[in-house]
């Protein structure tokens, strides 16, 4: 992954814990899928192969400073002042600027495609960590704000309107994707709910992860329906 992306991401994750953008409730079962079924709130992932292990992430209030392992994140779910506040909260984030260049940044930030983020899903704990992006060059068309399928592809080959993730971090063990898909089954003003099943390997071995998930609409508020 490029390290403009990367710092993307940071970015992003600083975001989700200021904002509170990753509180989560699941309310649904996915028995039916290929991933572990959902018997209570938070997120759960499943690994088998050459490495065996299963994690679930439970969501707690995030707080300033501390970043947000588990929950979703999206424009979508932000209004245009809920936008301006978060960017203006990054501008100047890792460069002293005044007033009238965050102002300037901030605007021109308002105009981007995405303006923030586009849609970032994590499921993170001490056993393991899952976090789900779309490739860089994204943009709202090839994410639409509608229940919908993506492939999952490795960052080398890696397309707008496919999804990424970084390295898979099983233990203290990174696993980097080869392929799978991602079945978002929700996503509306009231949250995001979906399951996922990938492929990744390291130095030989190799592990297949499935995945579910169910988060609330979450960040400003303004704009989510309870």
């Amino acid at each position: 992954m490029q390290l403009p992306n990367v710092i993307r991401i940071l970015r992003s994750l600083t975001l989700v814990a200021s904002m509170g953008v990753a509180s989560l409730v699941a309310t649904r079962s996915f028995a039916a899928d290929p991933a572990p079924a959902m018997t209570g709130k938070g997120c759960q992932v499943k690994v088998s192969g050459s490495v065996s292990a299963s994690w679930k992430g439970t969501w707690q209030k995030p707080t300033v400073g501390k970043p947000a392992k588990v929950g979703a994140g999206t424009d979508y779910w932000l209004s245009d002042a809920d936008l301006r506040k978060a960017l203006t909260g990054l501008a100047g984030l890792f460069n002293k600027k005044s007033d009238a260049e965050k102002a300037k940044e901030v605007e021109k930030g308002m105009k981007k495609d995405p303006r923030l983020m586009l849609l970032l899903i994590n499921c993170a704990t001490d056993e393991g960590s899952i976090f789900l992006m779309p490739a860089q060059g994204a943009k709202y068309k090839d994410v639409p704000f509608t229940p919908k399928s993506y492939r999952i592809a490795s960052s080398r080959t890696a397309k707008p309107g496919d999804f990424v993730l970084l390295p898979i971090k099983v233990g203290k063990q990174r696993f980097k994707v080869q392929g799978g898909t991602l079945d978002i089954k929700k996503f509306d003003l009231t949250g995001i709910a979906g399951s996922f099943s990938l492929k990744a390997e390291k130095k030989g071995e190799a592990i297949d992860v499935t995945g579910a998930f169910d988060f609330p609409c979450t960040g400003g508020g303004s704009r989510c329906k309870r």
